[in-house]
């Protein structure tokens, strides 16, 4: 299958977009003690608004890219051998990222006349989440409102790639994330059973681009 590949300078005008984006989020990592986040937390759902730069619109090319996201994991739990219980409250995350995308646009028109496209991002930034309560029941007596993850910001880096369809104003794809996030600091009323490392997620994200 032909390609066009944007390898010079061309005549067209760089643009900028604007892309919404719908994402359900796997979350992982290792929060220590042998425990993962998955047994603090359910998959969750999000959205994000990114921005961009393209040098050539109309064909294969590179450009910048910056966006602003929300996630939230909802609250999940799990019990030792002996019958206690620790269950933590859901998880909000925001973020802050950067970077750079490179976008393959294939020449024939495979949907109304429209070419599908491959895109590729890659960038880093910073991530904000709130503090992490829950309850803890002990010996047949319940803690509520206990500290497991303290707030706060940690570095993240995203690669995602996508593909779908794109007009000349309007571009529709699907696809996946990997978002690498510093691990929280554990909360005081956790400390003997958190050490948390960093998060590990995988999304799969959906959403509609237009172009200025």
């Amino acid at each position: 299958m032909p390609v066009a590949l944007l390898l010079s300078v061309q005549e067209e005008k760089p643009a900028f977009e604007a892309a919404m984006k719908a994402r359900i989020t796997d979350i992982g990592g290792d929060a220590g003690d042998g425990l993962e986040y998955s047994d603090f937390f359910r998959g969750g759902y999000g959205a994000s608004l990114q921005v961009s730069w393209i040098v050539s619109p109309e064909t294969s090319s590179v450009g910048l890219w910056a966006s602003l996201g929300f996630d939230r994991f909802g609250g999940d739990g799990f019990s030792d051998d002996v019958g206690d219980r620790v269950r933590a409250d859901p998880l909000d995350r925001y973020l802050a990222l950067a970077g750079a995308r490179a976008r393959l646009l294939f020449d024939e028109p495979v949907f109304h006349g429209n070419p599908i496209f491959l895109d590729l991002r890659a960038g880093g930034g910073t991530a904000y989440h709130q503090d992490v309560e829950g309850a803890f029941r002990v010996g047949g007596v319940t803690l509520k409102g206990v500290e497991i993850f303290d707030a706060g910001f940690q570095a993240a880096a995203e690669v995602a790639l996508s593909a779908g369809v794109a007009s000349r104003s309007f571009q529709f794809g699907f696809g996946l994330g990997l978002r690498w996030i510093g691990g929280p600091d554990r909360g005081s009323g956790a400390s003997t059973i958190v050490d948390p490392e960093r998060w590990m997620d995988v999304s799969f994200e959906v959403g509609w681009e237009y172009r200025f």
